[in-house]
């Protein structure tokens, strides 16, 4: 195991490069935009546009299946023309989809700004994936992610409180403008980009790289004339071509697994925070409502103050396998602790126990988000990396759209106790698969590009 001084930085902030912090900071202000918009959109959707709840709720669903439908094409995008152009182009439409909301007034104008958005910020992150991977040497991806994690927590909290402030003085006025702000948001996170340089024009990422064919055409036979050595470079374009599809990215066994294993991550997390939860709690434990808001509070703040703490203390040098198994055992001890929180005395050490296990999720999700994407990146080639992050980041379009039908028909039947037991069996297969893949992950990439 490396020690605390081979890993690059002994304080407990990391010392990433000036355009790795103007990269998060644009990414901050994003999220504090979605902060303003994602907790109000099914109320927006209801009470100032008298959009029934059951259309609502497709309108959302439509947002994480156009992601899910786009992150292939992101991923090409990234690796044609580069992280800068196709981020600041993903941002613009993300600005369009936030800001057609301002005037939706019918279902049909719904779903097209749900399309239009969803599919701007699916393309968004798997964009931002790459870049935070460019910006950094390989022994601070960890580290970027972690932080980029917290500082999104902080983001989201912030932009909730906002939010929740404006819209209290005149809700069915005020919540429009949330969306207008929001694309602001995106809008700015462009520009910062752009007056940075990280979007040149004109200049496009170089999408093949000569390699043996060409150098056995420049350096061969000279009277094998230039006819064969064209061949030889149009070979290596195709060739190229070939070695940079979605068809060879997919036969990388390393990726497939690692995928794998975030889909059940992410299907158990979303599923627990943003359907079970609630339900369980309010109608099932009988504790009331403002017990969810002390509990997320938890989640989030220990996210927020605990996630740089992981990083030095906890994650330093160690496998990202090894920290995702053990993120993959906190989530199983939070459910299991969500499904006996039923069993707890009424009163205080209820409700206590409740925001317990969701605080205790977040703890797992500090140890979850600087060990797998940054992982994908190590071992994606350079010039696949954006295909590498659109397979890895559909897992986040999965878990949406597996976890809250599951949990709606367990909860709808009176089966939520089943529920919380099969998602801790979920997160047990998930740290059995972790640590197998071990045997296919080379060590220097599975600590970061730390050796020893």
């Amino acid at each position: 195991m490396s020690s605390l001084s081979d890993s690059g930085y002994r304080g407990i902030i990391p010392p990433l490069s000036r355009r790795a912090w103007r990269l998060l900071f644009g990414n901050t202000l994003s999220q504090i935009g979605t902060g303003m918009t994602f907790p109000f959109l099914m109320i927006f959707l209801h009470e100032a546009r008298h959009i029934n709840l059951s259309t609502a709720g497709l309108v959302l669903a439509t947002s994480s299946a156009a992601g899910l439908l786009t992150i292939p094409l992101a991923g090409r995008l990234v690796d044609r023309f580069g992280t800068g152009p196709t981020v600041v182009s993903w941002l613009l439409v993300s600005a369009v989809g936030s800001g057609s909301f301002f005037v939706v007034h019918s279902a049909a104008g719904a779903f097209f700004a749900a399309f239009v958005f969803g599919t701007g910020t699916a393309g968004m992150w798997n964009s931002i994936s790459a870049m935070f991977a460019e910006v950094v040497p390989a022994d601070q991806r960890s580290a970027i992610f972690g932080v980029s994690y917290a500082l999104q927590n902080l983001g989201l909290g912030l932009g909730a409180a906002g939010a929740g402030m404006f819209v209290a003085a005149r809700p069915n006025a005020n919540l429009p403008i949330l969306f207008l702000i929001d694309a602001a948001s995106y809008l700015v996170f462009g520009l910062v980009l752009v007056l940075s340089g990280e979007v040149r024009l004109g200049k496009r990422r170089r999408t093949e790289d000569p390699g043996p064919v060409y150098a056995s055409a420049v350096t061969g036979d000279r009277e094998a004339g230039h006819a064969d050595g064209h061949a030889a470079n149009r070979a290596n374009r195709r060739t190229t071509r070939r070695a940079t599809g979605y068809r060879e990215v997919l036969s990388d066994r390393r990726l497939i697994g690692i995928t794998v294993l975030n889909t059940l991550l992410a299907s158990v997390l979303v599923t627990e925070l943003n359907v079970a939860f609630p339900i369980w709690a309010v109608d099932t434990v009988r504790v009331p409502a403002y017990v969810v808001g002390f509990a997320f509070l938890g989640n989030t703040s220990i996210i927020i103050v605990g996630q740089l703490l992981v990083l030095h203390f906890l994650l330093r040098g160690r496998r990202r396998t090894r920290a995702a198994a053990f993120a993959a055992s906190v989530f199983g001890a939070a459910c299991l602790l969500t499904f006996l929180s039923a069993e707890v005395p009424g009163g205080m050490l209820r409700e206590s126990t409740l925001v317990a296990s969701l605080t205790l999720f977040g703890f797992g999700e500090t140890l979850l988000a600087p060990s797998l994407a940054p992982l994908i990146n190590d071992i994606a080639p350079e010039l696949r990396r954006g295909r590498y992050n659109a397979v890895f980041n559909a897992s986040w379009q999965v878990g949406p759209l597996i976890g809250p039908v599951l949990a709606g028909l367990a909860l709808g039947h009176q089966l939520g106790g089943v529920l919380f037991a099969s998602l801790a069996a979920v997160s047990a297969m998930a740290v059995m698969l972790a640590l197998r893949l071990e045997r296919v992950v080379p060590e220097e990439m599975n600590r970061g590009g730390l050796s020893g």
